[in-house]
């Protein structure tokens, strides 16, 4: 048998759901160190990373919002990012948080939903063109593998198996996140053909927020990388950040790095 490995001319970390300002500070210092030592060629930021707080929809403590506050939190994790990646590419798909603004606005004051969706958008506001950082509204895809919020197919109730049920959706290969939580599944097809999705976890503290989603944290921190060959084939590898003794101990190809 005559083994033909594929060169490797890609490597991508996708990472979501940190919600600033109400991130995992721990988590994402970890996040950090992997992108010091490791530098991919694409950060992807797969949605969600600001909670845009201050305009939810659902009843919010007025008092400790701060929309100020989440924006210079949000550019200050990117100027971080792009002071560490001179040359990598930065991508921010939109979420169901960033969409947040906009539709604020539509509720509250329609009547500039024409002004915000170009002068006052969140690329301008935060200047992402002066740090090369793209951002990309709706679906996406690097090679073979299309990248998701997660947001965009919308579910009823409890989501038993999330990447099953997105991927009977899509019929194709994905990543996403949203959902604050790893799961992955692989199906063949009669034709012989292998799709895969992937849902990631999160670097988000839910007990950090004035008023929480939820009281109960059964959230999952971590990311995932992505390696693509020439032909745009690609292998997921999760990076879990699991809790112990205060600390994560981080498991990532087999391996175990404990974080104190």
């Amino acid at each position: 048998m005559v083994k033909v490995r594929k060169k490797i001319v890609l490597r991508e970390f996708f990472v979501s759901d940190i919600h600033l300002p109400y991130e995992d500070r721990k988590a994402v210092e970890i996040f950090f160190d992997f992108v010091q030592e490791e530098k991919p060629n694409i950060i992807w930021i797969g949605g969600d990373l600001i909670d845009f707080y201050a305009v939810a929809s659902w009843t919010i403590d007025k008092t400790q919002a701060d929309i100020r506050g989440e924006l210079s939190a949000g550019r200050r994790f990117l100027e971080r990012l792009r002071k560490i990646l001179r040359r990598s590419k930065i991508v921010w798909q939109e979420g169901n948080h960033e969409e947040r603004l906009i539709k604020y606005i539509f509720k509250k004051a329609d009547v500039l939903a024409p002004l915000f969706r170009f002068d006052l958008s969140i690329e301008n506001i935060l200047n992402l063109r002066g740090i090369n950082v793209e951002y990309k509204r709706g679906v996406q895809k690097i090679g073979k593998l299309y990248h998701l919020h997660g947001h965009e197919k919308r579910f009823a109730g409890q989501v038993v198996h999330i990447a099953l049920n997105i991927l009977r959706w899509i019929q194709r290969p994905f990543i996403c996140g949203h959902f604050h939580r790893f799961n992955f599944y692989i199906t063949k097809e009669l034709d012989k053909q292998w799709k895969g999705g992937w849902v990631n976890g999160c670097l988000f503290d839910v007990k950090r927020m004035p008023t929480p989603y939820e009281y109960i944290d059964i959230a999952q921190r971590g990311f995932l990388e992505i390696e693509y060959d020439e032909d745009g084939w690609f292998n997921v590898n999760p990076v879990f950040f699991i809790e112990k003794n205060g600390g994560y101990k981080i498991y990532k190809e087999g391996g175990f790095v404990i974080y104190e």
